[in-house]
């Protein structure tokens, strides 16, 4: 090649240059031919950058490390700094050109297959299918993975570990094999440092070279055609773009597809081995083995080889017919046949009994203990030999039991049982009665009576129940609690029943007994407790019209009640003998008051507060 047409190929990609104002420009990386003074590169350090700064400190170590050791060593961030974007293309595409070893960085498995993937790496590794760089100058380095855990497109590469004792010494003794590598001292500091590339002069090219050039064969401009090229198991498809010059280059990876396997050899499977399934890659020749499971075993029927008894178990076996493997199984006890119990001596009061059984196969003999009998004794008898106590005797010995004698007693209670019963039932009337005066029409002032009757019912009703007891009659009845409360309840029944019968229309409401009359509701009683009370409006849809007579006789404690203006009468003497000043808040006004129907006989003070004034009322008994 003549020095023109070594002008003309570009220093960093190898491509045509062509002229553009007075240049020659590469149209690929922009070289410049006047610009670009750089050494060959020894080695090329990738990696990739991420917010951890730690990877970038370690690389930075391993690039001052082959520095010191005299490599000429492309690192990004040192190499191109102070470039401009232009610049900084030319640096990356002649250190691509040029490096004859290229380092591959990273500290986990994802980082690594996107570096594998990247342009540059691919691009060294064409060139080293080209044979345009030596075989194994693609080198791995990591940190932090387990060998086992590399992804599986490192198992060809030469990889070592970063952080290891003999890291370095492995390094250096590895890149040292290659007789490619120059190691010039660019420098004597160890701080390893950008060194301006020197320019070359550029002559601009003068009319008579320009018509002498003319005379040269034209430069050849590409024109690519494509070609997709697929994917296989050990291949990674792309598109090629080839010119008929010959250049071509490629792009659009896709990634491996899976193997294209089919069946080779079958081995069937055995009652003693599993069997195999061989497939065969059509492609690459990998392949892939399946196991079948074990086959089951062919057994004959079971043979017996020992009869089972009544107390041991028996043994069966059987044998497969293709691999002659036994099986045996146990045959369970037949366990014992016996016949009826008879009985060996017969139980009494204190001794036990005995009775046994036999097996009708192998005549073993089974036998059982029977609880005594217990004594059966008759009935309670005044002793013939002690006439202070009573005995009883068992019927089936001589045994006989004493306890001091209570058949006088029970005679008496059967004495007492009838009187004692018509008792209770009268002091259960009583008590009804006296229920119904005193919360019936509140005229009954003391309720001692009542609670007097309920405790002599009490008294009555236990001693009549211990005699009918003794007589034998309520015998079921361990409790005589019970009977208590039924007739207790009785007597309740016959008070309810009194009260009820009487006061069929009686209304009990906020402590008014109140009567149903035609017109509305009118109150007989108020409750003897209490010192203020308000007379309710209505009851059951019916208004309360009037107050009865001697309504409030028996509060002697009332100050205050309250009167609605439903009240149209009041009776006489509706507060009782001996109440102090009675304060009446009426509700309607003094014209409503003097309205009512009312009987001008008052048994006290009274002072009616209407809604529009007061009114005084001295007792008046005439």
């Amino acid at each position: 090649m003549d020095k023109r047409e070594e002008m003309r190929t570009c220093k960093i990609c190898g491509a045509e240059c062509v002229e553009r104002e007075g240049k020659l420009v590469c149209p690929q990386c922009e070289y410049a031919g006047e610009f670009f003074a750089e050494k060959p590169f020894d080695v090329f350090i990738t990696y990739r950058e991420s917010e951890n700064n730690d990877d970038l400190y370690e690389v930075s170590d391993i690039h001052l490390q082959l520095f010191r050791q005299k490599y000429h060593v492309f690192f990004a961030p040192i190499s191109l700094r102070d470039k401009n974007p232009v610049q900084q293309k030319q640096v990356i595409f002649y250190a691509l050109k040029t490096a004859k070893v290229m380092l591959v960085y990273g500290t986990n498995a994802e980082d690594i297959e996107a570096l594998l993937d990247a342009d540059e790496v691919q691009l060294h590794r064409e060139k080293m299918k080209k044979r345009e760089k030596q075989k194994g100058t693609l080198l791995l380095l990591y940190k932090k993975i387990q060998p086992l855990d590399l992804p599986e497109a490192t198992s060809e590469l030469p990889c070592f570990c970063y952080g290891s004792v003999d890291f370095y010494p492995r390094l250096f003794s590895y890149l040292q094999s290659f007789s490619e590598l120059t190691k010039e001292e660019i420098r004597t500091s160890d701080a390893p440092e950008i060194i301006a590339p020197k320019p070359i002069a550029f002559t601009p090219l003068t009319a008579a070279k320009r018509e002498e050039q003319k005379a040269f064969t034209p430069i050849h401009v590409h024109t690519y055609q494509t070609k997709n090229v697929p994917a296989t198991c050990i291949t990674q498809g792309y598109t090629l773009h080839y010119c008929e010059c010959g250049h071509d280059y490629k792009t659009n990876y896709t990634p491996l597809v899976d193997h294209r396997y089919s069946l080779s050899t079958r081995v069937l499977a055995s009652c003693n081995a599993e069997g195999q399934d061989i497939y065969v890659c059509s492609v690459c020749g990998e392949t892939n083995t399946q196991y079948l499971p074990k086959a089951e075993h062919v057994f004959g029927e079971w043979i017996v080889q020992k009869y089972p008894t009544c107390d041991e178990e028996g043994t069966q076996a059987r044998q497969c017919v293709s691999c002659g493997a036994i099986e045996t199984m146990p045959i369970p006890a037949e366990g014992h046949t016996y016949g009826e119990w008879i009985w060996q001596r017969n139980p009494t009061c204190t001794e036990e009994g005995e009775e046994a059984r036999q097996c009708t196969k192998c005549g073993d003999v089974d036998r059982r203990s029977t609880p005594p009998t217990g004594h059966k004794l008759g009935k309670w008898k005044r002793s013939k030999s002690n006439r202070r106590e009573d005995e009883r005797r068992c019927e089936n010995c001589d045994y006989v039991e004493t306890r001091p004698s209570k058949i006088g007693e029970t005679e008496r209670k059967k004495k007492l049982a009838v009187p004692f019963l018509l008792l209770t039932f009268l002091f259960a009337a009583l008590g009804g009665l006296f229920w119904y005066l005193f919360y019936g029409n509140g005229y009954c002032a003391n309720g001692y009576l009542t609670l007097g009757a309920a405790v002599l019912a009490l008294i009555c009703i236990s001693v009549s129940v211990d005699g009918f007891r003794a007589t034998g009659k309520f015998g079921g009845f361990k409790n005589g609690m019970s009977i208590i409360m039924i007739l207790a309840l009785c007597g309740m029944i016959i008070g309810n029943a009194v009260i009820t019968l009487d006061s069929k229309k009686a209304v009990y409401k906020e402590g008014f007994l109140l009567e149903e009359g035609e017109s509305g509701y009118t109150v007989v009683s108020a409750s003897k407790f209490g010192d203020e009370f308000s007379v309710p409006e209505s009851s059951k849809g019916k208004d309360v019209v009037a107050l009865g007579d001697e309504a409030f006789s028996s509060c002697k404690k009332l100050t205050r009640v309250t009167i609605p203006v439903t009240v149209r009468k009041i009776g006489k003497e509706i507060f009782g003998d001996g109440t102090g000043t009675v304060q009446v808040l009426y509700q309607g006004t003094t014209e409503d008051w003097d309205a009512i129907d009312k009987d001008a006989r008052w048994s006290t003070d009274a002072v009616v507060v209407c809604t529009d004034g007061e009114l005084t009322y001295a007792p008046v008994t005439d």
